[in-house]
């Protein structure tokens, strides 16, 4: 009976909702994978795939959405980010995303802009404005 009391609580606790989540403007029907954000994110795409420019929106380095953001969609650690970003940085080879504090001020850019893409805390996503493409 206690083994079928904790499958159930362990059960549950995977269907509570995420903490944060991935967002696009809600004209934007693209159908994003985990690999398709991190490819967006390391810069090695450019484009949506029904072929929008991309405006990706970061986070302030150290603020933990941010932290998991980097462990869980680009595997890496903020150090190494930042390493590896000023490297396509010199070569002239990509543009870095703009770094947006507050989720509120996230929400707003990318209900007010169709090419955008950002992660926010759960609260905030508000379905009218914005759609969420994962959660973490």
């Amino acid at each position: 009976m206690r083994l079928m009391v904790l499958c159930c609580a362990l059960l549950v606790s995977n269907i509570v909702l995420a903490e944060y989540a991935v967002i696009v403007h809600p004209s934007n029907q693209s159908s994003l994978s985990t690999l398709d954000i991190r490819r967006i994110y390391l810069a090695k795409v450019k484009q949506f795939p029904d072929g929008e420019m991309i405006q990706a929106i970061d986070r302030p380095e150290g603020t933990d959405i941010r932290g998991a953001f980097v462990q869980f969609f680009l595997h890496t650690d903020e150090q190494r980010l930042r390493a590896y970003l000023a490297r396509l940085l010199f070569t002239g080879k990509v543009i870095l995303p703009k770094i947006v504090s507050s989720d509120e001020d996230v929400v707003n850019a990318v209900a007010n802009n169709p090419r955008t893409i950002a992660f926010v805390e759960s609260g905030f996503v508000d379905p009218q404005r914005v759609r969420v493409v994962a959660t973490f």
